[in-house]
This record gives C-alpha cells, structure tokens and sequence, in this order.
C-alpha cells in the first residue's frame, strides 16, 4: 500500500470517529459504522507509520473499547508499531489507553517493566493513578493496587530506574504526610533524596520537617542540591533559596566562637614529647579476587576516601550472611541507619574525619570468636550518596586485629585493598571475610553495583 495514502485514510478515520461517538448512545448503525472506522484506522497504521497517524491509533484504542472480540489483533497491531517506534510517545498515549482498562495489577507491572526508561518517569504517575482508582476508568480494586505500590517499589529497584524510583519515593512520602505518619514521610523522603531525583515539592516538605527538627546541616545539604536543578516556578526557587540562607544562619550561629571557648588544658609527658606518633604497622595489600587466613579475635575494617572539600558521603555497611548466601534476617544489615547486631558482634562506629578533613573513613568492628556458627561470612560494602564512585578518590578497604586479641600473631597482620580506576558504580562489594577449614580469611571483591546500596541489599535478602 502506497504510505502517501496514510493521511487521506487518517482523516476519514477521525471522521467517522466523530460519528461514532455521536451515535453510540442512540443509533443501531453505531456496530457498523465502528467497524468502518476499525477498517479505516488499521489500513492507516499499515501505511508506513506516518507521524501523522498517531491519532489513528489512538482511534484504534477508543473502538477497541466497543469491540472486545478483535482484541488481540489490536494488541498485535499494538506491538507491532511499538517494535518499529520503541519510544514514540504517541504510540505509547494510545496503548496505555487502551490497555489500562480494565487491567489487572501483574499486567500493571509487567506494563511498568515493558516501558523504555527514557520514557518511564513520564507515564509512572499514569500507571499509579490507575493502581489508585484515580483515572477516568475507576482503575483497579484497593487491594490490587496497594499490592502494585508494594511491588512497584522493588520492581524500580531491581531495573536500577532511579529517576522513577525518586519520583515513586517523593509522592509516596507526600501521601504518607498527609494521611500518616511525619516520621514515617521523613524517612521515605530521605529515600526520595538519595535516588538523587527527588520532586522539588519533596524536598520542600522534606526540609520544613528538618528544620522543625533542627537537622539544619542535612536541610541545607538538601537544598543546596535541589536547588541546582532547573526549577521552573520562580517562586518556588525564591523560597527554596530563602530557606537555605535560614539554615546556613541557624548552622552558623550554632558554632561557638573562639572566644566563648575555654583555654585547653595541655598536659606534657617529657619523657614522650619528642616522640613522632606510631606509625601504622604495613598491612598486606591484595589485588580484587585475592584471599588470605586472619586470626580469629576481633578485628576493625575501615574503609576511607580523600575528600578534601567534603563532597562525597560514603557509607560502609555489613552484611552477616548464612551458607545459603543470604542475611538471617533484617537484624544482619548493619549500616548507617542500623549500627549493631543484637549480639553486637558486629558494631558501625560512623564517619570520622583524619588530619584536616583530607582524609575520612567510617569503621566496623567484627568479633569473629564471638559470631553466631550460623553465620558463615561477613560481607563488606562501600555506597555513596548522591552520584557515584567515578570522582571519589583513593577509596580503601583496610582490616587490622584489635590488640589484645589472643590468636597468634603469625597470621593477624594487617590486610589492605586499594580500589583503582573506579566507574558511575553507586555501590561497591569491598571484602568478605569467610570461614575455611575451621578458620577465617578475607578475600579482596570488588564488584560494583550501578543500583546502590538497594541492589546490595536485595541480593543478600535484606527486605527493601
């Protein structure tokens, strides 16, 4: 068929649409003259796909609504056009409309998964408001669609779609302030943030929250990023950009002066004020996929980055995991918002800063004669908040005995893993430290993870 003859059949198919939706209601020729229009509308889309055409899918979809029987040549004419056009918004206007009626929530998510992630965060709040019974169909049963919003959340994870994810996570903490709890909404809305695509209505909330609650840093911090976003409301910037000049204030004001503190007290050993400090004993140094036996006793890991102008906000985090390779339960996810096992033996210590601020480390101690038998290994991990590990330097993994442990010596020195040539991973499996033949050994990973700490933690089971 000559594509030159698609506009003149696209024409006469919005015709005859127009009919049709006058005469539905009152006329016994509607069948036929839908049938026409089917007809029309069909021999259009097989005119080469001409841009102009879009509206006669859309068409197609509106008397797809009327003629239940040819549904599944209209899905394969569906598919067809979007095999050809994989993102043509058009096309995607008028399947969703098409589809959305009436669907069940598995179709709901497999429907989520099939769209292309450029195209994705445009039609999520579509496919929610469906889930929500808030489109024009009357969308699905409550409990179908609150199962969707369950799923839909490890679904986003599992594609590593964070743009989605942070739209999900913002008016899912919106929602949550305004029918539930405020801790709750604050906790989803930091989630929100760490996608680093949260809606600026989220962040606006988010931060009144902070400030209420004097988290002045993590408000600014906030703000700051947001605010380097295009925002097209005016006002909407102004407001922003007058709450962060607050928070710097209170941030500021906060600080005591020089003057306001006491004189310290230096107490002088003379028999050791010449002495330099002890340096650190040299640790072996092992390459990604290398292993090598430890001591049993307890030991500390530290993982640390040079970040001079305090830019990255790296977090360590541990996993306790069984031989099936998976945690026990959520109690073995240590992490910045989970800092102990129940039987503490295994212990987050936080961020500290060494020198002047050029290098920062956090640190995890491991009882390893203390460990339950039923955990077989100890996995560690480096995530970073708010990009990725392309710009952070001179990340390191470095394990050392604590003195006073009892095992011999000749196997507790101290062991290194300097990670190199890092990429736009957001996550990154440092080390795992594992039984063998009634003893222990670490061994070096390396492996990077471009869904963050979310894709760590949905392979180890912990529940996200």
């Amino acid at each position: 068929m000559d594509p030159s003859a698609g506009p003149e059949l696209l024409d006469r198919a919005r015709r005859r649409h127009a009919r049709a939706e006058d005469e539905y209601d009152r006329s016994p020729e509607t069948k036929a003259v839908l049938e026409a229009m089917f007809a029309d509308a069909a021999e259009a889309l097989a005119a080469g796909h001409h841009p102009d055409e879009v509206e006669a899918w859309f068409g197609l979809a509106q008397v797809r609504r009327y003629q239940k029987g040819r549904r599944d040549d209209t899905l394969a004419a569906f598919d067809r056009a979007l095999a050809a056009s994989p993102e043509h918004r058009g096309v995607w206007d008028a399947y969703l409309e098409y589809v959305t009626y009436s669907i069940s929530v598995d179709s709901l998510l497999a429907l989520t998964e099939r769209l292309p992630s450029a195209l994705r965060p445009e039609y999520l709040h579509w496919l929610v408001s469906v889930a929500d019974g808030r489109d024009r169909w009357g969308g699905m049963p409550a409990a179908d669609g609150a199962r969707y919003r369950v799923e839909l959340l490890g679904l986003l994870t599992r594609l590593g779609d964070q743009e989605s994810l942070g739209w999900f996570l913002s008016e899912t903490g919106l929602t949550e302030e305004r029918t539930g709890s405020h801790t709750r909404a604050v906790d989803i809305l930091r989630d929100a943030m760490r996608t680093g695509y949260p809606s600026v209505k989220a962040v606006d909330r988010l931060t009144i929250r902070l400030v209420k609650d004097g988290e002045w840093d993590e408000a600014a911090q906030a703000l700051t990023a947001v605010l380097a976003k295009p925002i097209t409301s005016d006002s909407t910037r102004e407001k922003l950009t007058k709450r962060l000049a607050r928070c710097r204030k209170l941030l500021a004001s906060s600080q005591p002066k020089a003057a306001d503190l006491p004189e310290p007290e230096i107490e002088t050993n003379e028999a050791e004020v010449d002495l330099p400090p002890a340096p650190l004993p040299a640790a072996r140094s092992l390459v990604a996929g290398q292993n090598t036996p430890i001591a049993v006793g307890v030991w500390t890991v530290v993982v640390s980055w040079r970040d001079p102008a305090g830019k990255f906000d790296v977090d360590a985090s541990a996993l306790l995991l069984a031989d099936t390779g998976k945690i026990r339960s959520d109690a073995d996810f240590v992490f910045y918002n989970q800092r102990v096992t129940p039987d503490r033996t295994v212990i987050h210590h936080g961020e500290q800063t060494i020198g002047l601020g050029d290098e920062v480390h956090e640190q995890i101690t491991i009882d390893l004669a203390a460990l339950p038998a039923s955990v077989t290994r100890v996995v560690i991990a480096a995530s970073i908040d708010q990009g990725d590990f392309s710009s952070v330097d001179g990340l390191r993994l470095r394990a050392d005995r604590c003195a006073g442990s009892s095992e011999s010596l000749d196997i507790a020195g101290p062991v290194s893993f300097p990670l190199h040539r890092l990429g736009v991973e957001r996550a990154i499996l440092l080390a795992e430290v594992y039984r063998r033949n009634g003893g222990w050994r670490i061994r070096a990973i390396g492996q990077g993870y471009a869904d963050g700490l979310a894709g760590i933690a949905r392979d180890f089971g912990v529940h996200v």
